[in-house]
């Protein structure tokens, strides 16, 4: 029970006292891995709620186009992307964190987002027009929060100053569409060879 209560009440100590709470989950005092699940799943239901779900005052979104399992592949993707991103930078940057303890800190740094996201989406259900405001506000605050928490893990975490760990969340970024870009093009490649291989298989089916 006393377990429990420490995994429901450390993402809200995260969220008031995040260089303390992540200096705790860099040594391993606090937190736990299971937060990454949590924070995934959290995450993905935040965003079908969000689509889904919102009143209709904000929710421009097609239900035709929507589609929870692509959302899904969506967050695994974002959330594996920065922490390999982060990882492969603070590598070179002689950062003291690990692949493990970057991806704990990004789960619990995420909590104002999901939370928000809920907060806004119950709230669009009773607002008008002219209070759609509140829903953004809502949004906004969370999504700026997790930001701040993110850069408190980063910084905490890899050990680093402001100004390094600003330049390291820049690099990070460009490691993201490095990354996407070489994925990209070895999965261009792989076609080209499996059409290559193909074309071969044919003009042999052909020819015998």
């Amino acid at each position: 029970m006393k377990a429990l209560k420490e995994f429901v009440t450390f993402p809200l100590y995260t969220m008031v006292r995040p260089f303390s709470a992540f200096e705790d989950i860099k040594y391993g005092v606090r937190g736990r891995k299971l937060m990454i699940l949590v924070a995934i799943i959290a995450i993905w239901i935040a965003i079908a709620a969000q689509t889904q779900y919102a009143g209709f005052i904000v929710n421009e979104n097609d239900p035709l186009f929507m589609n929870s399992i692509r959302d899904l592949y969506g967050v695994v993707a974002v959330f594996m992307l920065f922490c390999i991103g982060n990882w492969s930078i603070t590598s070179l940057f002689n950062g003291e964190g690990k692949l493990i303890q970057i991806m704990t800190g990004l789960a619990y740094a995420l909590t104002p987002f999901f939370l928000s996201t809920y907060i806004a989406v119950i709230l669009s259900r009773f607002i008008t027009e002219q209070e759609s405001a509140f829903y953004y506000m809502a949004i906004s605050l969370g999504t700026f929060w997790s930001a701040f928490l993110l850069f408190a893990a980063i910084a905490t975490i890899h050990n680093y100053t402001v100004l390094k760990t600003v330049l390291t969340m820049i690099f990070t970024v460009v490691a993201m569409a490095a990354i996407i870009f070489i994925v990209m093009m070895i999965g261009a490649l792989l076609q080209q060879v499996y059409f290559f291989g193909y074309n071969i298989y044919l003009e042999l089916t052909y020819r015998m």
